[in-house]
């Protein structure tokens, strides 16, 4: 399976509500290592294709 970054977004009530977190790998790979980081705390997994739609949302990227 092809690397890219994915976006994982936040959603309300948790730590980071309105922010996105870009991690490189395969769709997989980039699933767990999010799940790593955050648990299942976390809403959705984008293609980083979709990162100005976020951003029109008004959902910014977290830097770590």
């Amino acid at each position: 399976m092809k690397e890219q970054n994915y976006l994982f977004t936040f959603g309300y009530g948790q730590a980071h509500p309105n922010k996105f977190v870009r991690i490189f790998g395969t769709y997989d790979s980039a699933r767990t290592e999010m799940i790593r980081r955050y648990g299942n705390k976390w809403a959705f997994q984008y293609s980083e294709k979709r990162e100005e739609e976020l951003k029109t949302c008004s959902i910014t990227e977290l830097k770590e």
